[in-house]
């Protein structure tokens, strides 16, 4: 150990009580050797980090991305911590291997809006880097069964922590020089990242124990739960509206081409029939049907939904009860569509009266 070092401000830089330092005995060296090369090599973690934080901000889903690089005392209470608990992997730690022992050198936390981005953000993960362990899920205590079995399907060791924070957990690898560097990427929600941070800022160091304290902040995590489900469903309906509008604008869409052929069959019909009585009476109601069709067209576009006097229709209407549903979804008056239904009928005994009409030309002419 280089004779400039003290080992009592050292000790006390690193947050390290004489027991904690004692107890390391022939690691002090180590500790320190690992804190003086880690501290070398700060600004080429920074580096690495910010490039590992580009490419997650374009993963989809991705609604912000930030990221902190290890501080080197922080670092070396949490190795001393590993040793005093005697973890397998931190006994032979050397300033050779601590970047591969420590997975959290670089930490990432990208965070999304919708628990329902989660999964194509979660493939995105694991398709673009290799990962060092299996990925956890922590969840809190209270946390549906539905959302556990859905980490498990996507193959992720769920569980529960203590202090009920969520969150993703993985360790990724990467290679931007001929060492391989971990990171511990987080992946959450803004809820969940708005409470965590919450909860370390008032809990840490003052309120750790306080009971009434922590009773809040666990109604607080309900709440932050709460907020996101009702941010998922807020964005299912959105979508489902979205949907149901584009169905209502194609339905009005093609009705309104079936009014227009149908306009372009009465007027060819007409010109067939200009001396048939019958026909003539037709015409009529083919016409009126249409005037009642283009009526109905404009109080779907004007009011957007079904009246009560269309939806008792709908219900007393044995013909249209089998396509009730269909109606519904598609926004559709139940009075269009038996208008539509007659309209066609009318068509179709029109053109046999129009093929009639054509027959007896022919045959004067003959």
């Amino acid at each position: 150990m280089s004779v400039e070092f003290s080992e009592d401000e050292f000790m006390k830089a690193c947050g390290l009580n004489q027991e904690e330092w004692d107890l390391l005995n022939d690691s002090r060296a180590t500790l320190h050797a690992i804190f003086t090369d880690f501290k070398k090599k700060h600004d080429q973690f920074t580096e690495i980090a910010v490039s590992l934080s580009r490419l997650i901000q374009k993963l989809p889903g991705v609604h912000s991305v930030r990221w902190r690089i290890k501080d080197p005392h922080h670092l070396v209470k949490k190795i001393a911590r590993k040793k005093a608990a005697a973890v397998e992997k931190y006994a032979t730690i050397s300033p050779e291997n601590y970047r591969d022992v420590v997975t959290d050198l670089i930490g990432i936390r990208a965070l999304h809006l919708f628990k329902g981005d989660f999964p194509t953000l979660h493939r995105s993960i694991i398709e673009t880097w290799e990962l060092d362990e299996n990925p956890v899920a922590y969840v809190r205590k209270g946390d549906t069964e539905e959302l556990r079995t859905l980490y498990r399907e996507l193959e992720l060791e769920v569980e529960e922590h203590k202090d009920g924070y969520r969150s993703i957990h993985y360790i990724t690898k990467t290679n931007f020089t001929k060492t391989t560097v971990k990171c511990e990427l987080q992946v959450r929600t803004i809820f969940e990242e708005g409470w965590s941070e919450i909860d370390h800022k008032v809990r840490y160091p003052d309120f750790s124990n306080d009971p009434l304290i922590r009773d809040f902040l666990h109604i607080f995590n309900r709440l932050s739960g709460a907020a996101d489900e009702m941010g998922t469903f807020v964005n299912r309906l959105a979508a489902d509206l979205t949907a149901l509008t584009a169905e209502q604008a194609t339905a009005v869409s093609r009705a309104s081409e079936i009014e227009a052929q149908l306009s372009e069959k009465i007027q060819k019909i007409e010109a067939l029939s200009s001396k048939n009585t019958s026909m003539q009476s037709e015409m009529k109601e083919l016409k009126s049907l249409i005037a009642r069709q283009k009526a109905e067209l404009s109080i779907q576009i004007g009011s957007g939904g079904l009246g009560s006097s269309a939806l008792e229709r709908l219900h007393v209407n044995s013909d249209l009860h089998a396509v009730s549903d269909i109606l519904r979804t598609l926004n559709i008056s139940p009075s269009l569509y038996g208008d539509a239904v007659s309209a066609s009928k009318n068509i179709i005994d029109a053109s046999k009266i129009a093929a009639d009409a054509v027959k007896l030309v022919t045959k004067k002419k003959e």
